[in-house]
């Protein structure tokens, strides 16, 4: 099984997760094929607080759709 080490993004930062372990499977197979530790509730939070203050500032919300799409396209093409 793969292990993945960065389980979060918060504060435009890739983390370890400190929580539980989780386990992905193929939804065709239920095969697991890689493990990560998820994020721990204080984790959560920050990255809550983290989105929040971003949409806030307006710079991603006040951002025009296909600029956000070729965002999304990226931050994609980063998890690959």
């Amino acid at each position: 099984q793969a292990v993945c080490e960065h389980a979060g993004f918060i504060g435009g930062e890739r983390v370890a997760g400190r929580g539980a372990d989780l386990v992905v499977q193929d939804p065709s197979s239920a095969e697991a094929f890689a493990r990560l530790r998820g994020l721990d509730q204080g984790q959560v939070e920050a990255a809550i607080l983290s989105a929040r203050a971003a949409f806030d500032s307006g710079g991603w919300s006040g951002m025009p759709a296909k600029e956000r799409a070729a965002a999304l396209a990226r931050f994609i093409g980063a998890l690959g």
